[in-house]
């Protein structure tokens, strides 16, 4: 996972997102949030998503909303297979999901 910190924090190059990735996720985002107004979670080279991945975005998206009097969550460019699985766990109505 590459981490991008600034005013937007960029997550990409996650090929799975599962437990091992989802900790490293919520650890980089409470390190760097404390300067970004948004996140954006770049899922176009995903994979596999599992339940620890879909709990890792909560997390994240729950930490987010919490700081900085609420910072948004973005999905950004989803697989076809993450982009399913967001729809069918209603974590899109969480989470928006971009499609650049």
């Amino acid at each position: 996972m590459k981490v991008h910190p600034g005013e937007v924090l960029q997550l990409s190059d996650i090929a799975d997102l599962d437990a091992e990735t989802a900790e490293s996720m919520r650890n980089e985002v409470q390190a760097n949030l404390w300067q970004s107004r948004a996140i954006e979670i770049d899922l176009s080279q995903t994979e596999f998503l599992d339940s620890s991945g879909l709990g890792g975005l909560v997390s994240v998206h729950s930490f987010a909303s919490s700081h900085n009097g609420g910072v948004p969550v973005r999905v950004v460019n989803p697989t076809p297979v993450v982009q399913q699985l967001l729809e069918l766990t209603c974590l899109h109505r969480l989470i928006e999901i971009v499609n650049r």
